[in-house]
């Protein structure tokens, strides 16, 4: 039997073995939420991943009964272990769909009115993907443990004036071409060796989180999960002793989540992709924005210049951009408004990023794709 099959019978067995241990805590919470709107989602391959299990969760945390009509591949399937494993909010349903319900989620046409997942998520300038593009998401773990559940992080007092980083610095893993080759931005290896060689005065790499400050001339501050591992139920509340975050590309694309758990904590981000946030962050609003090493230097500078009024204005429209775009409700509002109908463009990392580089291919468009300038 060829190994594709096997390892898909084996998903297979292991994905439904964990909807069934969770059947009872299932059966308890449909008796509280079927009162509200059936959302069904019938999905053949799930190329969508962690994307597509946080879209679910942001539909039960609006109110929705989330049913899963059983598909082969979406179930045999690494892709969706996640969800099973770890999420007991959806109930599976066999056979023929007729049962009624107020929507439709699915990867394909189909008659009526429903919401078609697309992988096409990067749009190139001066083009305008038809419907509507899901905004970035914190990691699965801080909406299943419920993060937002607590206000967000806007104090009015100040913070330590430092750009943070936490999270993983494995070099090979964070070398991979894509974030330059097609969005003509610093990997995260690059950026990291670009900050230690040009601004070493001012870094500083802890080796725990107890140490984060122990250099206070120092406000360049890393860390390194392989140093220290900060659980998501206290992640937020590390990453908001800063002022500043800095945000780095992710492994296949300039976007990861931990640009978002810090925009959630009041951090003002400093990156280099703020036009592939949806909508896109403002420089010198919501962000610091730089293009180049040159404007990477001048974001540093601001960052240190700025007056505490000027960083609690960015702080506060840094929390009204969350939560205009990017909470649970913000998102499935946007959504309704669409009619429950059109494409939904639900980001797939390396799908996602190949999709482009097809596009570009098609169009005749020589990569990487340009950065928007950063004068405000």
């Amino acid at each position: 039997m060829p190994r594709h099959i096997l390892s898909s019978l084996r998903w297979y067995a292991v994905n439904l073995w964990h909807w069934w241990l969770q059947r009872s805590r299932r059966s308890e919470l449909r008796r509280s939420t079927d009162r509200g709107r059936t959302v069904v989602i019938d999905v053949q391959e799930n190329r969508w991943h962690r994307y597509l299990h946080i879209l679910l969760l942001f539909l039960a945390d609006q109110g929705f009964s989330v049913v899963i009509r059983h598909r082969w591949r979406f179930i045999g399937s690494w892709a969706s272990h996640d969800l099973f494993r770890r999420s007991s909010f959806f109930n599976l349903r066999f056979g023929s769909d007729r049962a009624e319900h107020e929507l439709l989620i699915t990867d394909r046409s189909a008659a009526g009115k429903h919401l078609r997942l697309d992988l096409e998520y990067f749009p190139l300038p001066g083009y305008v993907l038809p419907g509507i593009r899901v905004p970035m998401p914190m990691v699965d773990s801080q909406y299943i443990i419920g993060s937002l559940r607590t206000r967000l992080k806007v104090p009015a007092h100040m913070r330590r004036r430092a750009a943070f980083f936490f999270g993983n610095m494995d070099r090979e893993a964070y070398a991979r071409p894509e974030p330059r080759e097609v969005f003509g931005c610093f990997t995260r290896t690059e950026l990291f060796d670009l900050l230690r060689s040009q601004h070493e005065h001012r870094m500083n790499e802890p080796a725990n989180v107890d140490r984060i400050n122990s250099v206070p001339q120092k406000d360049v501050v890393l860390l390194g999960r392989h140093k220290q591992y900060i659980p998501p139920s206290e992640l937020i509340d590390v990453l908001a002793r800063f002022d500043f975050f800095l945000a780095p590309s992710g492994v296949v694309m300039p976007l990861c989540h931990n640009l978002v758990e810090a925009m959630f904590a009041g951090c003002i981000p400093i990156l280099q992709h703020a036009h592939l946030m949806d909508p896109p962050l403002q420089n010198g609003i919501e962000c610091l924005a730089f293009r180049d090493a040159g404007e990477l230097a001048l974001a540093l500078e601001r960052m240190r210049a700025m007056s505490d009024q000027e960083v609690l204005a960015m702080r506060l429209a840094v929390n009204q951009y969350c939560q205009e775009h990017l909470t649970p409700a913000a998102v499935i509002s946007r959504l309704g408004r669409t009619g429950w109908n059109g494409p939904l463009h639900l980001n797939g990392e390396l799908a996602s990023v190949m999709r482009v580089q097809q596009r570009m291919r098609e169009l005749g468009v020589a990569g990487p794709l340009p950065i928007p300038s950063t004068v405000q």
